[in-house]
C-alpha cells in the first residue's frame, strides 16, 4: 500500500499555485472585443478622438463628408452608414463635388432684337448692332458647407480675336432656367483676358461660398465682354458649350 501524502501538505502545495487574475486573461482583446476598443488601443488618432466619451467622425452626406462629434455608444451605427473616424485636430479629408450646368445659353439686346436663346452655346459677344451675354446655371441645393474652392470650368466651342480681350464673369441667385433677368443680375466675380484658349478656368470661390451660405437654390453666371467693338458684326468673341454642344460648363467645389 502506498504511503499516504498528509493532507496539510496537500493544502500548502495548492497555495502555491499561481494565482488566475482576471488581468493575466485579458492582456490581448479577445474576437468579441468591439471594433471601437480595439481601434482605440491600436490608433493614437482614435485614442484622441474619443476623449471625454465623445467621438469625432466623418459623416457621410449626400455630397461628401462632415465634421460631427457624437457619444460614444452612436459610432457603430455611424460606421455602419459608412461614416469614418476622425482625430480631434485634424479636418476631414476635402470632398470635391462636380454639378453640371441644369441651363445655359444667351441673352441678346441690340437692333436684332432682344431674346433669350436656349438650345444654343454659351456666347458672349459684343459690337456696335448688338451684344451677347452668356448664362450658365447650377443647381446648389446640396451643396456642403463650408466651400473650400469653386472652380467654373468651361470648354471653347468657338472664338474670333483680335486678342486678347476682357470677359467679366457677375454671379448671382439663380432659379434654373434661362430667362431675360439673368442678363442683368449678380454681382462682379471675376474677369479674364481672353487670348484664344481651348479651356477656360476661373476661381469663383468667394462668389460661391456668399450664394450658398445666403441660400441661394441656384448658382448662376454671366458673361460678358465690357467694351464693345468696333468692327459691326463678327467682332471678337467666345463661345462656349453647352448641354446641347457637350462638353457643358461645369462648377467643381471642394467641400
Amino acid at each position: 500500500m502506498a504511503p499516504r501524502t498528509p493532507l496539510l501538505v496537500v493544502l500548502a502545495a495548492i497555495l502555491m499555485l499561481p494565482a488566475c487574475t482576471s488581468e493575466e486573461t485579458t492582456t490581448a482583446p479577445s474576437d468579441n472585443a468591439p471594433s471601437l476598443a480595439r481601434s482605440t488601443l491600436k490608433d493614437g488618432q482614435a485614442r484622441g478622438a474619443t476623449q471625454g466619451g465623445k467621438v469625432t467622425l466623418c459623416h457621410r452626406t449626400g455630397q461628401g463628408f462632415r465634421r460631427i462629434t457624437v457619444g460614444s455608444a452612436a459610432v457603430p451605427a455611424h460606421l455602419a452608414h459608412g461614416d469614418e473616424r476622425a482625430s480631434e485636430t485634424s479636418a476631414c479629408a476635402p470632398t470635391v463635388v462636380i454639378f453640371s450646368a441644369v441651363a445655359d445659353g444667351i441673352v441678346r439686346t441690340g437692333s436684332l432684337g432682344s431674346a433669350v436663346i436656349d438650345n444654343s452655346v454659351v456666347q458672349v459677344l459684343n459690337v456696335p448692332s448688338f451684344e451677347d451675354r452668356g448664362v450658365v446655371e447650377f443647381d446648389t441645393k446640396n451643396m456642403s458647407l463650408p466651400v473650400k474652392q469653386a472652380q467654373l470650368k468651361l470648354s471653347v466651342y468657338a472664338s474670333n480675336g483680335p486678342f486678347p480681350f476682357t470677359v467679366q464673369v457677375f454671379a448671382y441667385s439663380g432659379n434654373g432656367v434661362l430667362d431675360f433677368d439673368d442678363r442683368d443680375s449678380g454681382a462682379l466675380a471675376t474677369s479674364f483676358e481672353y487670348a484664344g484658349e481651348a479651356t477656360v478656368t476661373l476661381d469663383v470661390t468667394s462668389a460661391v461660398q456668399k450664394l450658398v451660405s445666403a441660400g441661394a437654390p441656384f448658382v448662376g453666371f454671366n458673361l460678358r465682354i465690357p467694351i464693345a467693338s468696333p468692327i459691326v458684326y463678327n467682332g471678337p468673341f467666345v463661345a462656349f458649350n453647352s448641354n446641347e454642344y457637350a462638353p457643358a460648363a461645369v462648377l467643381e467645389v471642394t467641400e
